[in-house]
């Protein structure tokens, strides 16, 4: 994260967002409402990103980024959701996926559009149900 020294999460704290962009940003902020930030790369999508989970209700819990263009599509849900002990060949172990990893802060899922349809429709899932299920397992 780029801060100006000496400053805390402040419009000017942050390299390269405009305080027409913050300004707008803080709107959302103050809720509890998932945001689709767009952009070209390195228009600061991942700043603008940690500047709202900073000036948020959520800037206590952690702030966790995910590359999903980066997600083998066998193991994405895993990544995303987790899974429990035996859910498929390999899974000795439950293990918490990006959703728990990141429970009471911000899960800033990257490069949602180089996902697979169906993540995507998982996702989709996640945001208007507000709940997921880990691989394997048969509740929310």
């Amino acid at each position: 994260m780029a801060r100006v020294p000496g400053t805390h999460a402040s419009a000017s704290g942050y390299l390269g967002l405009s305080p027409s962009t913050t300004d707008r940003a803080g709107r959302f902020a103050a809720t509890e409402a998932s945001i689709l930030i767009q952009g070209e790369a390195g228009t600061g999508k991942t700043e603008l990103a940690e500047w709202v989970h900073q000036n948020s209700g959520r800037s206590e819990g952690p702030f966790h980024r995910i590359n999903l263009a980066g997600l083998d599509n066998g193991f994405a849900g895993s990544e995303l959701f987790g899974h429990v002990r035996g859910a498929f060949t390999g899974a000795h172990d439950l293990r918490n996926g990006a959703f728990a990893t990141a429970n009471q802060g911000t899960l800033f899922l990257d490069e949602l559009g180089k996902s697979s349809r169906k993540i995507q429709r998982k996702l989709l899932e996640v945001l208007e149900r507000r709940t997921y299920r880990m691989l394997g397992s048969d509740r929310d």
